[in-house]
């Protein structure tokens, strides 16, 4: 994100971000997810709740205080799921 920003805004220096230690923890969380197929699931199945809430609200957008209690049951049950 940060050599985006820098390639579009001359005040943000490119080397601002550790690019080096982002890529392997990157290279290191992707290699625990393949070898835990139960870690592998659950993260597809958060990622499909996020992606159907996220174009749900696209189609049909909440008033700003529905909108935090769906946001806050999303962050809920992706904790619960962790557990």
């Amino acid at each position: 994100m940060i050599e985006v920003l820098s390639s579009v805004y001359e005040n943000i220096p490119p080397d601002l971000a550790p690019v080096r230690r982002g890529q392997r923890q990157y290279r290191e969380l992707n290699a625990t997810v393949d070898r835990n197929s139960e870690l592998k699931t659950l993260i597809q199945q958060m990622e499909s709740v996020l992606y159907d809430a996220s174009l749900t609200a696209k189609r049909h957008p909440l008033p700003r205080r529905k909108r935090f209690a769906t946001t806050h049951s999303i962050s809920r049950i992706a904790a619960f799921s962790a557990s």
